[in-house]
């Protein structure tokens, strides 16, 4: 016959085991609201972008050869939009470009996935930050509307089953970022850290083609995404210090930054607001030497565009030329 007591000091356990977690999981709700700003946006990193970028930075610095090194980082626009081809070739200083973009949409999502860039011993002659001003919007979270229209049942939902997915995320962050830090501060080379791609070198083709009926659905997302609202800028006090950790980044391994301004069809430069503008330049202000700024947005004409921001082949081409030819009178 099954006798209760036996069992009784394993329901107080895991009585108590449930009563702890509960009381957590209420206390995390009132101090954090159910969807905290800061979790949200962490959702948002991207660890594949994060270990192509380390594993292609490991595979220079193990095939780095003699001629000084460009590097650019940036999101698609810059990935599909610039040809390292064109700019090594057209380059009067000798420089082999490397092309390290990847995607995003906020510095804060750059910041995460270039942190092994700025971790490394690589140090290039110039890095190009190439960026969109409407990333200073981030990823609209926190917004009191927006979250009521996204996370319509999280009233009902516990807080620590609704973000155990993002928590295991920032666990396995955390921990690889402690052990890179404690690896490369023991000094553990960066190639042993990350193993190195087998072809650091090579590049994304950019599309041949595109379907050009994006543009609508695009500059709706943006409306969504608030890109076009001056008062959010004027608020945009994360992105704004993630941007100058982001270029100070930069400035770790490269002798001279420059930022460069994306082409932008005249659509949207003509739905940015200029609060966008000056996020960047509060951004720029809290650096002891701020970078130079080369502004691309009108560089292409609209016929080139396929979705306001992204350059089909010939637009790449044109605006790698251009690019060339602007850096070596910037970082000559």
């Amino acid at each position: 016959m099954l006798d209760p007591s036996r069992y009784r000091a394993l329901v107080h356990v895991v009585g108590g085991t449930l009563l702890v977690l509960a009381a957590i999981d209420v206390a995390l709700r009132l101090l954090f609201g159910i969807a905290p700003p800061a979790l949200l946006r962490a959702s948002f990193h991207n660890t594949g972008n994060r270990e192509i970028v380390a594993a292609r930075v490991s595979g220079v610095l193990v095939d780095r050869g003699d001629a000084p090194l460009a590097v650019i980082v940036g999101s698609s626009s810059a990935a599909d939009g610039l040809v390292s081809a064109r700019l090594t070739a057209a380059d009067p200083a000798r420089r082999r470009w490397l092309n390290l973009a990847r995607t995003g949409s906020s510095f804060d999502e750059l910041g995460y996935a270039f942190g092994p860039l700025f971790a490394s011993d690589l140090r290039a002659d110039v890095v190009v930050v190439a960026i969109h001003t409407g990333w200073f919007a981030g990823k609209v979270v926190g917004d009191p509307t927006l979250d009521a229209l996204m996370l319509p049942d999280l009233p009902r939902t516990s807080w620590l089953l609704y973000h155990r997915g993002t928590l295991q995320h920032l666990a396995r962050s955390a921990l690889a970022g402690a052990r890179e830090r404690l690896l490369l501060g023991l000094g553990v080379r960066f190639s042993d850290v990350y193993p190195p791609a087998a072809e650091p070198w090579s590049e994304r083709e950019p599309p041949e083609t595109w379907t050009h009926d994006l543009g609508p659905a695009v500059l709706e997302l943006w409306r969504h995404k608030r890109w076009f609202d001056a008062a959010w800028f004027d608020a945009a006090d994360d992105e704004v210090a993630a941007a100058a950790e982001v270029l100070a980044g930069c400035a770790r391994v490269g002798r001279r930054v420059v930022v460069v301004l994306m082409p932008e069809s005249s659509i949207l430069r003509g739905e940015m607001p200029a609060a966008a503008r000056a996020a960047l330049d509060r951004a720029l202000a809290r650096l002891p030497h701020p970078p130079a700024v080369l502004d691309l947005r009108a560089a292409i004409p609209d016929a080139e565009f396929a979705d306001h921001i992204h350059l089909g082949p010939p637009g790449a081409r044109r605006l790698s030329d251009l690019l060339s030819g602007r850096i070596a009178e910037i970082a000559p």
